[in-house]
């Protein structure tokens, strides 16, 4: 501990009076963003940002990091990045899995985050423009608040871009000094292999705008010795590649092979599919641009006499400053900078246009996206303004500056935590769902995704939910960021809880809710709080059916399984059906079960007897041209097909039909993956 207080210590000493008050200022600001996420953060917790703690359940009831049963989403696997699913494991044993620990692990991550950008601040940057770039980097990005002050599913770029620098530095460093390989250089490709572990995306976060700097960097050192040396350049250059590229393709390896047996959930924005038109490269453009500013907390339709409408002056001004202005001044004079400040620019900017052009070209704009591009501008402009602005030689010009940045951070800082007021009731009505339950003695039950994981954390555990989906005449098991071991049946009571409005969508909610299983109980939870990625927050009554068993024996699951079950599938009643088989007259075809499919190659088996003059095909509506498929053989117990899938499917079916007089039986599809 004496080594921690004194390196804290060395962190303020001999501080000029101009980096005593940015000191001050930054520790109010860390304090002030804590503050809001311990109190307010706690009453906006959805299903979205309860995922992490389901996650350190999933971790601790398997004892695996990577259990089977775990679904993803989007294509990423979690590794150490999101940083949140690590640090809920760590905080666990110690407060659970309720929103306190939840909010919990976002402060550590700001500290974190304070700390890497302290890092690279005082030992490469060799000043304290870190006080700057941790109010930047934090409380300027109210924009993404929900994702840095509240989920911290995508503040972590705060951690892992200065991380990744340094390490990337250090290895250089050994390089230079003659050491082709070296301590500093595996960690660094370590580190490296496990973020890219993640999935393709963080290729355009690190491996791919890292190999770019490398080139550059090589071409200004011939450039200022006005001639190539190409033994060399070419051999720095090609070191270098290899260095980043071989834990960025390991790392994708190990990336398809866990895909290979989990539910990884791929969609558009995790795909790498080019825009549609040249108007959707022109919008995307537009879009990016427009995002930065929402990025630093402007709000459209607010009065300008309001403190949200002084807050919008500064995220206009500031964006400009940090994201256009500042880059530019930086440009000018990269050249006359020391290497690590060449190289954190390059690096920056390089990144910068890869995800501009991810964004611009393959309509990849979504605004927790934008994070690390905001960070890295952070990074660049606050040195940027240290050196030049504050640290000039004209006192006067440096302190007006300081006072400005003053000013701003508390307009900021007091439109931030205006949100804390009232936070307590807000609070108890985000705890009635779950406190409510309890009092019924419930401990397991089913609700849409949005109504299931943000109460079973408000439960603090107590109560634990499964997503699910409604289908016409079934609810569907919902493989999507959750442990799916919550669908395995249960010797307990449980319930089902839909909103007013799943109740008024046109599915048979009397066989749904009354046909496998009567209701020992129903209940509703009137004007609850509740939260949908459409509508935001809303109040609607919660009704609740209490069931003797557990529901989990009639959820479906389509072909998540790899097995489509004859309950899972629709029937227009030419033949007969129960839970093993379907038998199918003339005229008899069933078809469903309208759920979702990665890309991938697959084999669907028909299984049954009597098939070999039945009729297949598999149909989606919704993405009728990223998939194909052909019949591979034919017999009289199995009908074999070769799907190719080549974006993500959803409403996919599997249709089998009998069109002769002689008696077709169906036992089930199965769905696997080559």
């Amino acid at each position: 501990m004496k080594k921690v207080f004194s390196s804290l210590k060395n962190w303020t000493v001999n501080l000029s009076l101009k980096d005593k008050i940015l000191a001050i200022l930054c520790l109010i600001v860390l304090f002030a963003c804590a503050v809001l996420t311990m109190t307010y953060g706690r009453t906006v917790v959805n299903s979205d940002m309860a995922i992490a703690s389901l996650f350190a359940d999933s971790f601790y009831k398997h004892h695996n990091f990577f259990s089977g049963t775990w679904s993803y989403a989007n294509g990423d696997i979690w590794t150490l990045y999101p940083t949140v699913g690590i640090l809920s494991i760590l905080v666990h044993p110690f407060f659970g899995a309720g929103d306190v620990a939840r909010t919990i692990v976002v402060v550590i991550q700001m500290i974190l985050g304070a700390i890497a950008l302290g890092t690279l601040s005082k030992k490469y940057f060799k000043d304290e423009s870190w006080m700057l770039m941790v109010p930047l980097g934090t409380m300027y990005l109210f924009g993404i608040a929900v994702y840095v002050l509240y989920d911290g599913c995508y503040g972590d770029f705060i951690i892992w871009q200065p991380l990744v620098c340094m390490l990337f530095i250090n290895a250089y460093r050994k390089y230079a000094e003659g050491k082709l390989f070296s301590v500093k250089l595996a960690v660094y490709m370590v580190i490296l292999y496990i973020l890219s572990v993640r999935g393709p995306r963080t290729l355009a976060d690190f491996a791919l705008p890292m190999i770019m700097t490398v080139v550059v960097m090589v071409y200004i050192r011939a450039a200022e010795r006005k001639s190539v040396i190409w033994k060399t350049d070419l051999k720095d250059a090609i070191y270098w590649i290899f260095a980043n590229a071989i834990p960025a393709v390991l790392g994708l390896i190990t990336y398809n092979w866990l895909a290979t047996w989990h539910n990884i959930n791929n969609v558009k924005e995790s795909l790498m599919v080019f825009s549609g038109s040249m108007s959707d490269v022109w919008n995307g453009l537009i879009k990016t641009v427009l995002y930065y500013f929402e990025v630093f907390g402007f709000q459209p339709d607010v009065s300008v006499s309001s403190m949200t409408g002084l807050r919008n002056f500064v995220s206009i001004v500031m964006c400009a400053i940090v994201c256009i202005i500042v880059p530019i001044l930086q440009g000018r004079k990269i050249l006359k900078e020391t290497k690590t400040i060449q190289f954190i620019y390059f690096y920056a900017m390089l990144h910068n246009l890869v995800m501009l052009l991810c964004g611009v070209f393959f309509d990849f704009v979504i605004k927790y996206h934008m994070t690390s591009t905001v960070v890295l501008f952070v990074i660049v402009s606050a040195r940027y303004i240290y050196a030049y602005w504050i640290k000039q030689e004209n006192e006067v010009r440096g302190y007006a500056w300081i006072v400005l940045f003053v000013v701003a951070s508390l307009i900021e800082c007091v439109a931030m935590l205006s949100n804390v007021s009232g936070w307590k009731n807000r609070l108890e009505a985000q705890e009635k769902v779950s406190d409510v339950l309890e009092d019924h003695g419930l401990t397991k039950g089913y609700a849409t995704f949005w109504n299931a994981y943000a109460n079973q954390l408000y439960s603090d555990d107590k109560v634990r939910i499964g997503g699910i989906t409604v289908e016409q005449n079934r609810l569907q098991e919902y493989w999507w960021l959750v442990d799916n071991s919550i669908y395995e049946p249960e010797e307990t009571q449980s319930f089902i809880m839909l909103t007013d409005e799943e109740l008024a969508g046109e599915y048979n909610y009397d066989t749904i809710l009354y046909g496998y299983e009567q209701p020992v109980d129903e209940f509703v939870i009137e004007d609850a709080l509740c939260y949908n990625d459409v509508r935001g927050e809303y109040r609607t009554n919660l009704n609740v059916y209490v069931y003797a068993d557990d529901y989990a024996k009639y959820l479906v699951n389509g072909s998540n399984d790899g097995v489509v079950e004859p309950k899972e599938m629709f029937f227009n009643g030419m033949g007969t059906i129960d839970d093993s088989q379907v038998a199918l007259t003339n005229g008899g075809l069933i078809f469903g079960p309208y759920s979702s499919l990665d890309k991938g190659e697959y084999i669907v088996s028909y299984n049954g007897g009597g098939l070999s003059n039945c009729e297949v095909e598999i149909l989606s509506e919704n993405n009728p041209g990223d998939y194909s498929y052909e019949v591979v053989s034919t017999s009289d117990t199995v009908i074999t097909v070769k799907l190719t899938v080549t974006s993500r499917v959803e409403g996919i079916q599997y249709r089998i039909s009998n069109n002769t007089d002689e008696l077709a039986i169906v036992l089930n599809i199965t769905v696997d993956r080559e």
